[in-house]
C-alpha cells in the first residue's frame, strides 16, 4: 500500500518545465485573446466616438 503523501511538503520543489508544444499553444491563446479584447475596445469605445465626429463634421459643413 501507498501512504498518502502531504501535498504541501511539494510547494517548495521547482516547477516542471512544460513542453514547447504546450507552452506555444498557451502563448498563442493569449495572443488571440489580447487580440478579442483589443478589437472589443475598438467596438465599444473607439468606433462610436469616431462616428459622432464624424456626424458632427457633416452637421457642420452642411449649415456652413
Amino acid at each position: 500500500m501507498q501512504k498518502n503523501s502531504n501535498p504541501f511538503k511539494n510547494l517548495n520543489t521547482k516547477p516542471k518545465q512544460l513542453p514547447v508544444e504546450i507552452r506555444k499553444k498557451v502563448m498563442d491563446d493569449v495572443a488571440i485573446a489580447s487580440l478579442f479584447m483589443d478589437l472589443t475596445f475598438l467596438v465599444t469605445d473607439s468606433y462610436p466616438s469616431a462616428l459622432k465626429g464624424l456626424f458632427k463634421t457633416i452637421d457642420n459643413n452642411e449649415f456652413n
